[in-house]
């Protein structure tokens, strides 16, 4: 796993110096950028797989600069250059995570999937008038990571199973939102999880984060823990300068159906 800001599914984009703040956390699904919607795409062909290839990386890895790291307009030029960095950390971390699954290393599970919709979709217009990234003959339209490990790097909610899922870095291209990206993306991550051997599938959000906390609870997700404000603020995590917001919760889905469903999720 990397060590970026955010390995849950949200990485600590809660750290930034002060860009506009796209509250995503592990689980992705940022929620206000202040900058200008691109044109929608109407998607066709759309396509899901395991993201391997280097070209196929850098793209998951530019899409995930741009959505978890904005800044307002008076900040472009510091956060074109934080944009870059993030993006070359992350093309770094997922393409050592790719040589390390090639050579059979690791104890954990993980994978990078990427959803893409042929070129043939733009109907003449150039990708950028859509700000979308063009990988071969395709062009991405979001992605995730998955986990197989017992508990995220960095995160102090750990689900509780004995064979958990994590996802991290849910991200989809504003131009192919609202158009069933993102729930396709989480429905091949279950399966997959299920491959795996997995018993529940976990992502974690932060709890400003309504957007992303009713996406996910329209997908059969639920909150299993809360992080209080307490320990948010004994961690240093804090959001727009205001102590406890930057709490995280974290979310379960069941892929095994549990014996006893608790009445109320735990706060930590």
């Amino acid at each position: 796993m990397n060590g970026q800001t955010t390995r849950g599914t949200l990485r600590a984009a809660k750290h930034l110096p002060s860009p506009s703040r796209t509250t995503r956390r592990n689980g992705g699904c940022a929620a206000t950028a202040t900058c200008e919607a691109p044109q929608l795409l109407s998607v066709e062909g759309c396509s899901l797989r395991h993201a391997l290839l280097d070209e196929e990386l850098k793209a998951c890895a530019k899409l995930r600069a741009e959505t978890f790291y904005t800044y307002k307009p008076e900040r472009a030029f510091a956060g074109q250059l934080h944009q870059i960095m993030k993006f070359k950390e992350e093309f770094e971390a997922l393409r050592q995570q790719r040589d390390t699954r090639a050579a059979k290393e690791p104890a954990e599970r993980s994978a990078c999937l990427m959803a893409a919709c042929p070129s043939t979709c733009l109907q003449g217009q150039p990708a950028s008038a859509f700000e979308l990234e063009e990988v071969g003959s395709e062009l991405l339209l979001g992605t995730l990571d998955l986990y197989a490990v017992r508990a995220m790097p960095g995160e102090v909610l750990i689900g509780e199973c004995s064979a958990p899922a994590y996802l991290a870095n849910v991200c989809v291209a504003k131009a192919a939102h609202r158009q069933g990206i993102g729930r396709r993306l989480i429905d091949n991550a279950h399966m997959l999880a299920n491959e795996w051997g997995c018993e529940a599938l976990f992502v974690h959000i932060l709890w400003v984060n309504t957007r992303a906390r009713q996406f996910y609870e329209s997908q059969g997700f639920y909150i299993d823990m809360e992080e209080s404000a307490n320990t948010a603020h004994y961690r240093g995590h804090c959001l727009e300068g205001i102590e406890g917001r930057g709490r995280t919760i974290l979310l379960r889905y069941d892929l095994v159906e549990r014996e006893q469903k608790p009445a109320q999720h735990r706060i930590i």
